[in-house]
């Protein structure tokens, strides 16, 4: 019955907006949750947010 307690989450979300047509501007949020993590000093909740330009080389 213990390995039913033991479970983990993730959530990506973002959002990208062209500003040119080979450039895009991007957003993301990234949130990972373990409900039992490996050790004491790592927490259940890690979120991340990345921001970035990408160029399209096609």
């Amino acid at each position: 019955m213990d390995d039913v307690l033991d479970c983990t989450a993730l959530l990506v979300t973002g959002l990208k907006s062209k500003m040119t047509s080979k450039l895009s501007l991007f957003v993301e949020l990234r949130d990972e949750y373990d409900s039992v993590p490996d050790s004491d000093d790592i927490e259940h909740n890690d979120v991340t947010v990345m921001a970035g330009i990408t160029y399209d080389i096609k």
